[in-house]
């Protein structure tokens, strides 16, 4: 008789840097735990699949990262989902539970660009969404039919507002600090680095109001004191949906963050709703301070980050005085960077009184227009797809040198999670909600 015990796997994956020394420096940086945080725990990919699954099924959710895989277990399907820096270990993983005869199947951003690749090493691989594919592939799992590839192409597109409530309760005894949800999927603004608008279409697609505060209630229940993370790539692009749904926010009275646009900053009405109803953080993608990099990410006609350029600084300010921290997020590597990037990129933070900043490497991730091109210039190096951790160099850049960009990275982490920094921002913050208390 087949077991029906079905595990969904997450591989483990490198946080920042591929060199232990240099993670060293910075896990001992002042608020770097902070950082870490924010980027911990698992999408709500898994949450779901689990929600569609017939009950005759087991569902177990193993994150490597933070628990073993134990190969010897009794399952009659192991389902893999990857980023690019996950797809090698995740290739390994199908291949331990092949050598037991236990049926794999890979999903996720990397195998539905690399699907040959992929189609390799899993005996089934999923090709973009995978909500109207799963029970149906289940379906034939239980029947002998299962096929070689399930592409979503061939079946309807994904009603956002038909999804169910994710099982965020399987992930109880994972002990994470933020819990990731989604109130909408696509991207209207396709930049050159970025996969988003591949995989999951321009078009925006949104929960119901009432879905998404479904989810949040079911998360409180679960999780008293955990912080959400909604995942958008970004939450406000429909600003009316969004108006609706921070007025329902205030009504549920949970601290959150989200990932924006630098737009919201001149919209101040816009930002007291968003203080009220609970934000906390946003992370807001500048990716460079420089126009000419700006020019180069969006596709022709699309200039968002270069409109706004000029008046960073105001908005900025509009969105922290109104007590949301920003978590600014940088590119290294783009065409036009120098060595003096990453102290523009510094001083800026520092001006700001930015909460928190990240710097990533320009990664030419599958999927991307970014790949493509830099293929088109003969730029890619041959590097491993475990070196595509946004942090380590995959191509030949312009006008900086390999060694400038790991050891810029490291000093200026250094900087912006300095002790005197912390204290500084610290200080802004606590005025900030001194006079918001007077209001």
């Amino acid at each position: 008789m087949m077991s029906n015990k079905i595990a969904l796997i997450s591989p483990r994956s490198c946080f920042f840097l591929k060199r232990e020394d240099k993670n060293l420096i910075l896990d001992n940086l002042t608020g770097f735990d902070v950082h870490q945080r924010y980027w911990s725990g698992l999408t709500s990919a898994f949450p779901i699949l689990a929600s569609l699954t017939p009950s005759e099924f087991e569902i177990e959710i193993i994150d490597e990262n933070i628990e073993d895989i134990d190969y010897n277990k009794d399952y009659c399907m192991v389902a893999v989902t990857a980023m690019t820096q996950q797809a090698i270990r995740a290739y390994q993983i199908c291949a331990e539970f092949r050598k037991r005869d236990i049926h794999t199947v890979i999903g996720g951003v990397h195998s539905s660009f690399e699907t040959e690749e992929a189609s390799l090493y899993a005996d089934t691989v999923v090709i973009g969404e995978a909500e109207n594919i799963w029970q149906i592939l289940l379906s034939d799992l239980k029947n002998g039919t299962i096929k070689k590839s399930y592409d979503q192409k061939d079946y309807p597109p994904v009603d956002l507002t038909k999804v169910l409530i994710p099982r965020y309760d399987l992930l109880k005894n994972k002990n994470y600090k933020i819990l990731w949800l989604n109130t909408s999927r696509g991207c209207p603004y396709d930049c050159e680095f970025c996969s988003v608008t591949n995989f999951f279409g321009k078009k925006m697609r949104n929960k119901t109001i009432d879905q998404i505060c479904n989810e949040i209630e079911f998360v409180k229940k679960h999780f008293p004191r955990i912080l959400i993370g909604f995942g958008d790539d970004n939450m406000f692009v429909n600003r009316k949906h969004a108006y609706q749904l921070l007025e329902r926010f205030k009504e549920l009275n949970f601290k959150w963050v989200a990932q924006t646009d630098i737009s919201i900053g001149e919209d101040k009405e816009f930002l007291k709703s968003l203080f009220n109803a609970g934000c906390q953080t946003v992370f807001i993608g500048f990716e460079s301070l420089d126009e000419k990099n700006l020019e180069e990410i969006y596709e022709v006609g699309k200039k968002l980050k270069k409109d706004f350029f000029a008046r960073y600084e105001g908005m900025i300010e509009n969105i922290q005085s109104n007590g949301i921290g920003i978590w600014g997020a940088f590119i290294i590597g783009l065409d036009n960077d120098t060595s003096q990037t990453f102290k523009t990129i510094v001083d800026f933070t520092e001006k700001a009184n930015l909460l928190g900043a990240q710097i990533t490497v320009l990664t030419p991730l599958p999927g991307t227009r970014l790949r493509k091109r830099l293929m088109e210039e003969k730029r890619l190096l041959p590097t491993s797809w475990e070196n595509y951790t946004l942090q380590n160099i995959n191509f030949i850049p312009k006008n900086i040198s390999y060694q400038d960009i790991e050891n810029g990275i490291i000093d200026s982490m250094k900087q912006i999670f300095s002790e005197e920094r912390r204290l500084k921002v610290a200080k802004y913050f606590k005025d900030i909600y001194i006079n918001l208390g007077k209001d």
